[in-house]
């Protein structure tokens, strides 16, 4: 087990909740939404997602370096994809109790197949580890593969730009496709094959990993400066901010304790990412109304999601034949 692979993941967990809960907290006063500096900070959240596909890549390339075993997919579909699936139907249920639609089938599938709730990115990991599995079957050589990575993501992200109706109406199925991933994918896959060495160089730069993190945060705010303010996590100029974070958390990871929170955080990451937007819906009204300021508002609301979260997941997990829904907290692993 290493440490600063959970530090990076409870990072990015924690990234993701904070973000998600700022965006609850401005749909309930839209003055927060005039704020430059939340909105820059909201835009710099978003390395989150990324992060964690890229930590996901790192540690496959680190822990299958030649070839994918015979127990890796059903490990994957008991302790990925089932839990994806329940939530995936859980979310369309009390969507439909909330708003009365008339639609659980269509809401059920849209969520499955076209990842219409927080849970998507597990589609995009899922096909990147297929793409990791047809690069070892076929031997292709990183000098092959990795240009190409680069410009096929590109490509992706130049293409869906272009101002016309179906990539402005199809975003949320457009960054479904793995091709819009494949520079983490590339960055992943190499940290991962050379972790030991890469993570001591980091260790010994890890000064430097501050220089470069900063400056690529101030290229982000130039960017929103330049007009560009949207916020979600397929932006171009968030691939130096996100390298250069999980560098940080990487080199200096190294040097911290292994803190027990960090662990038990890390346990939970994917529980929590998956369950978090609902405890944001039903708790931040609520707080909003007590009449706390932004900061501890926010602090509160984090909080009460983090753990909101966690306990929700041991207690399911504690229940006779729907222990799968939080796939494997309780085995005490979470690489």
């Amino acid at each position: 087990m290493i440490k600063e692979w959970d530090l990076l993941r409870t990072i990015a967990c924690l990234s993701i909740v904070t973000l998600h809960a700022t965006t609850w907290m401005i749909a309930y006063n839209a003055f927060y939404a005039t704020n430059e500096a939340l909105q820059l900070l909201r835009i710099l959240l978003c390395f989150a997602t990324p992060t964690f596909i890229l930590l996901s890549v790192l540690i496959l390339s680190y822990s299958y370096p030649t070839q994918l075993p015979s127990y890796f997919w059903p490990k994957r579909w008991r302790f990925l994809v089932l839990p994806y699936v329940a939530w995936a139907v859980i979310y369309a249920v009390i969507a439909e109790t909330v708003y009365q639609k008339g639609l659980l089938g269509r809401t059920i599938i849209e969520n499955l197949f076209r990842g219409e709730f927080v849970g998507w990115f597990v589609l995009v990991i899922l096909q990147l580890y297929m793409l990791y599995e047809l690069l070892k079957k076929f031997k292709i050589t990183d000098v092959v593969f990795l240009p190409f990575a680069l410009v096929i993501s590109l490509l992706h992200h130049a293409i869906v730009q272009l101002p016309y109706p179906f990539f402005e109406t199809h975003q949320s199925q457009l960054r479904l496709l793995f091709t819009g991933w494949l520079s983490y994918f590339a960055i992943a896959y190499i940290t991962g094959k050379h972790y030991k060495k890469i993570a001591a160089t980091l260790l010994h730069y890890r000064y430097y990993t501050l220089l470069l993190a900063i400056a690529s945060a101030i290229f982000v705010y130039i960017n929103t400066k330049l007009g560009q303010l949207d916020i979600h996590s397929r932006r171009l100029d968030l691939i130096p901010f996100v390298c250069s974070m999980s560098a940080v958390i990487l080199a200096w990871g190294q040097k911290l304790p292994y803190f027990k929170i960090v662990r038990l955080l890390s346990r939970y990451a994917f529980m929590i990412y998956l369950i978090h937007w609902q405890l944001l819906w039903l708790s931040s009204g609520y707080i909003m109304s007590i009449g706390f300021s932004f900061k501890v508002s926010l602090v509160l609301l984090v909080s009460f999601t983090v753990t909101g979260c966690i306990a929700i997941a041991w207690l399911i997990g504690k229940l006779p034949f729907v222990a799968y829904i939080v796939g494997a907290v309780h085995k005490g692993k979470t690489h």
